[in-house]
């Protein structure tokens, strides 16, 4: 009988010549006897291949169990690909110290991992055998790379990465038909495969701070995608076929270099949250007035001039962040946001606004500091549940009259502004707060009729 190398052993099938008792004993220096043969149910004819070797070797285990193993007659696998699953997992205790605890059959039968703060660097091919699992967590390891065995793992559901070193995915990552969520932020990854798309479960992709400049077209085929996050990365274009993600709610996109939207991010019927602070745009398409389900649109920190009309037609939209742009004006169509709670417009370019501001009837916070406002329509009076009023650092010269009507008002910040008078009418607020500046302070103290409170704008 051949002398038998083990390194081979993971190359290529078991053959029978292999099979010596020196090889089993390698195999079974790593393993509990007892859950290697309760792994898997052994045919009794098949160990007739080496009767007088496996004999021995069975009578190890009777004498040390007590179990007869040949009670099932029915087999998951064969002896052979039972002695080298042993091997490949045997190893793999060795390779990861952190599981020495484990026998082989609870390494194949375990269903959650977590290896954070391991240091492995690199992963051995064999972890691809742990076919069990659904959770796996390798995070903060300093991981490299993927082995495309990885591919084989057709039970993981949550492969949690983020915090590593990893630079590329392998593209047998597509073969993971139960993956649910794919944590990766925090690596180094400059592009996704193209096969990431065969991901059908797939719900949630977090990859932020990462260094991708593109996505492939085929991340439109993630068919139940929930959630995408990809921000702190380098885009600077977004592709047509992103338009395709139908259950798609949450898209975040903060942080990068986009500087124009694709017209086909207005196909994202059940996005209901959208993160676009920190880029580079100067417009929005008008085609973004059919996210008829957005809640939540946060464009801080970008560009835009203007908005387009249809954005009145987000009837949905709850939050709209807008600050630090160079908006000079706002559309009348504004006023058709009926569920409009937060409207924050800071650090603009405002010189007036629309009088259908005042249709906002749910509008209850409102952020207008640091324009160039000179006066306010008199509508305003008609926000019957706005609560916090932020006109400090404008050119206002007088607050109208009307605004004494604005029954809910309860913080009103008019600081650096021209201002040298309040409405006498405004005596009428019994629940109102100020902030202002001298010579108004000691007016405004007459008026207030609670404690001193401040609200953050």
């Amino acid at each position: 009988m051949e002398k038998y190398d083990k390194d081979v052993l993971l190359s290529q099938p078991i053959r029978q010549v292999d099979l010596n008792e020196d090889v089993l004993r390698e195999i079974l220096s790593h393993a509990d006897i007892k859950s290697v043969f309760q792994l898997c149910q052994v045919n009794k004819t098949l160990c007739h291949q080496h009767d007088d070797l496996f004999r021995r070797i069975y009578d190890r285990f009777y004498h040390q169990t007590g179990m007869d193993v040949f009670k099932n007659k029915t087999s998951e696998m064969t002896w052979f690909q039972l002695l080298k699953l042993c091997y490949q997992l045997s190893r793999l205790l060795r390779l990861l110290p952190s599981l020495k605890n484990y026998t082989i059959k609870s390494l194949y039968t375990m269903t959650k991992l977590n290896l954070f703060y391991e240091q492995i660097k690199v992963l051995p091919q064999e972890f691809s055998q742990l076919r069990g699992l659904q959770y796996l967590s390798l995070t903060n390891s300093k991981l490299g790379s993927l082995p495309q065995e990885m591919g084989q793992m057709n039970n993981l559901q949550q492969l949690l990465l983020y915090h590593n070193q990893l630079s590329a995915l392998p593209p047998e990552i597509g073969q993971m038909n139960n993956l649910q969520q794919l944590i990766l932020y925090n690596n180094q990854l400059s592009a996704l495969p193209p096969e990431i798309g065969q991901l059908r479960a797939l719900q949630r992709l977090v990859l932020d701070n990462n260094q991708l400049s593109a996505l492939p077209p085929e991340i439109g085929q993630l068919s139940a995608l929930q959630s995408l996050c990809l921000c702190h990365n380098q885009l600077s274009a977004l592709p047509p076929e992103l338009g395709q993600l139908s259950a798609l709610q949450r898209l975040e996109l903060s942080y990068n270099q986009l500087s124009t939207l694709p017209p086909e991010m207005s196909k994202l019927s059940a996005l209901q949250t959208l993160y676009l602070t920190h880029n580079q745009l100067n417009a929005l398409p008008p085609e973004m007035g059919q996210l008829s389900h957005l809640q939540y649109l946060d464009l801080s920190h970008n560009k835009l001039s203007a908005l387009p009309q249809e954005i009145g037609q987000m009837s949905a939209l709850q939050t709209f962040y807008l600050s630090h742009n160079q908006l000079s004006a706002l559309p009348s169509e504004i006023g058709q946001m009926h569920f409009l709670h937060t409207l924050y417009l800071p650090s603009n370019q405002l010189g007036a606004l629309p009088p259908e501001m005042g249709q906002l009837s749910a509008l209850q916070l409102l952020c207008l500091s640091y324009n160039q406002l000179s006066a306010l329509p008199p509508e305003m009076s008609h926000l019957s549940h706005l609560k916090y009023l932020n006109l400090s650092n404008n050119k206002l010269s007088a607050l109208p009259p009307e605004m004494s009507h604005m029954s809910a008002l309860q913080e009103l910040d008019v600081s650096n502004n021209k201002l040298s008078a309040l409405p006498p009418e405004m005596s009428q607020m019994s629940t109102l707060c100020y902030q202002c500046i001298e010579p108004l302070a000691l007016q405004a103290q007459q008026i207030i009729n609670k404690n001193d409170s401040t609200f953050d704008f």
